[in-house]
């Protein structure tokens, strides 16, 4: 056979659950393509992330055999939900160097460039605009992921109200005493789908615990629960 042989979606699936080529749960301590260095107990290590460990400092789970690797480069299982759109922010990093190990420490320069640029970017702070077609009722969703540590999304609904054009929204986030912590939301918006970030890193001095988002509008007002563990 000659090319390259097209992977299987299903297969993708298995790697993204921390599985082998053939589905079956893969165990860092007898995995044959790695081994698991320093004083690293490898019934701890994470599965899903193949040779996490550091290489340079040879700690942790690391490959021991030379190959190309990429497929077994992942990103972790994650959900899409159908008909709705979401962002998947994707940076490739490469580094070279004089050997095999100075190039990890200049792809890593690399890697924290593209970190920095990836939390400077708007979609991080801002409301986005509406996604789909103006929906029918009001809703405020459960935001996601939950429990989250530091960033999670929430998505609400806002539809049209009878003649008006724009609804006057506030998104506001309290801890458990009632206390407001961060106003997300506070200005005039279209009927339309939105969705907002919430870094709780950007607010000093918050524990783990707790914490309420309540969405207020003309004929509508709505809170749920939120968990944030450090």
């Amino acid at each position: 056979m000659t090319g390259i042989e097209p992977v299987d979606n299903r297969f993708m699936r298995c790697f993204q659950k921390g599985y082998d080529f053939y589905c079956l749960k893969i165990n860092p301590c007898t995995f044959p393509y790695g081994h698991v260095f320093g004083n690293i107990d490898c019934n701890l290590v994470n599965p899903v992330y193949y040779f996490s460990g550091d290489p340079v400092k040879r700690v942790g789970w690391i490959d021991t055999i030379a190959g190309d690797k990429r497929i077994m480069v992942n990103t972790g299982e994650f959900t899409l939900e159908k008909d709705k759109p979401v962002d998947i922010w994707v940076a490739y990093v490469v580094g070279r160097g004089k050997d095999n190990f100075t190039s990890i420490t200049k792809m890593r320069g690399g890697s924290g460039f593209a970190k920095l640029y990836y939390d400077e970017l708007p979609i991080v702070t801002f409301a986005e605009p509406p996604i789909s077609l103006a929906p029918e009722y009001f809703m405020l969703y459960q935001n996601y992921p939950n429990p989250f540590n530091p960033i999670t999304r929430i998505r609400y609904d806002i539809p049209k109200v009878g003649s008006r054009s724009t609804m006057p929204v506030s998104l506001k986030v309290y801890d458990i005493l009632g206390n407001e912590i961060a106003e997300l939301v506070n200005e005039e918006q279209s009927p339309g789908s939105y969705e907002v970030i919430f870094d709780a890193a950007s607010i000093g001095g918050l524990s783990s615990g707790v914490y309420i988002y309540k969405i207020k509008t003309i004929g509508y007002m709505r809170y749920r629960k939120m968990m944030l563990i450090k």
